[in-house]
């Protein structure tokens, strides 16, 4: 698995367009990806067996602004602003999957802390289950 780094540029928060391009090529891995603010952009570092040209053309057909890259082979270098804040999550494992039920309000506080991009495939559907019974 390639461990890839996403960062939209003058993103104030969560893009539901992205994080829907994202979703299928991140639920091939077992450990959930890691998305966090940092100053004028977002941040998202996944794994993924996906084509990396294949994620750019769908990002690039939604018109956002975006770097996309795989940590360990592109030798990534980003403003010294961004770089102070990703350096600790280039090295994270993100914490296995796990089968947890999780209640509205604790999936919505994963969303508040790091985005919904970094919700994982089961946590999604817990999530749409839940926002569906209302």
């Amino acid at each position: 698995m390639k461990k890839l780094i996403l960062v939209r540029m003058f993103a104030q928060g969560p893009n539901p367009k992205v994080t829907n391009v994202l979703a299928p090529h991140m639920s091939q891995s077992p450990n959930r990806p890691i998305a966090f603010p940092a100053p004028g952009c977002v941040v998202t570092v996944f794994e993924t067996n996906s084509d990396v040209a294949v994620i750019t053309e769908q990002l690039r057909q939604l018109r956002v602004f975006f770097i996309l890259a795989d940590i360990e082979s592109a030798g990534v270098v980003l403003p010294p602003e961004i770089m102070v804040v990703c350096q600790p999550y280039f090295s994270a494992q993100p914490a296995p999957q796990d089968d947890r039920q999780f209640s509205l309000d604790e999936l919505l506080d994963i969303i508040n802390q790091t985005g919904r991009e970094s919700l994982t495939p089961a946590q999604n559907e817990q999530l749409m289950r839940l926002t569906n019974r209302s």
